[in-house]
């Protein structure tokens, strides 16, 4: 019975309070913290090509180094993926870019991803980096092709335009 009796006084008390608080405190006044301002990232994309040019000769494979970097002025950036995918990769050809994509690193590299929230911090920035062979026959004919690489975390992506050549 004491129990309820000092479980009453405390709620008759914290009622009390909050109407003294309401009228005394502005309404600007808030006891969260104010909602942190999305930070964007800074993105950058490298295929590792000389000039931009992706030569194809008879070979049956052709070896890229894609790399994504995200940088941030703040000291911490935080966010989360949906799964343990943090970034990605896709090559398409700039003539049918609305076909979909010709070849996506998250698809077509053999790999699986964790289907659990992922976390990530980027201080100052982050790297990734994924040394790929792919077929020539993804390039069916030679002109401009686009690399889009996606920083899931944040959403943003990032493309950059590309030029295949066939040499003998």
């Amino acid at each position: 019975m004491k129990t309820l009796y000092a479980l009453i006084t405390a709620l008759l008390v914290l009622m009390a309070l909050s109407a003294f608080a309401t009228s005394v405190l502005p309404d600007s006044f808030s006891l969260m913290a104010p909602a942190e301002e999305k930070v964007e990232l800074k993105l950058s994309v490298d295929l590792g090509l000389k000039e931009d040019t992706l030569e194809i000769g008879k070979e049956e494979e052709v070896k890229l180094e894609l790399t994504i970097v995200a940088e941030t002025e703040a000291k911490v950036w935080e966010g989360e993926c949906p799964s343990s995918l943090i970034y990605d990769f896709t090559i398409t050809s700039a003539e049918s870019r609305e076909d979909g994509d010709t070849w996506r690193w998250s698809r077509d590299s053999g790999r699986m991803f964790a289907t659990v929230v992922t976390p990530v911090v980027v201080e100052g920035s982050a790297k990734y980096t994924e040394v790929v062979n792919l077929s020539s026959k993804l390039f069916e004919k030679e002109g401009k092709y686009l690399l889009t690489a996606t920083f899931v975390a944040s959403g943003q992506s990032i493309t950059q335009s590309f030029e295949v050549k066939f040499v003998k």
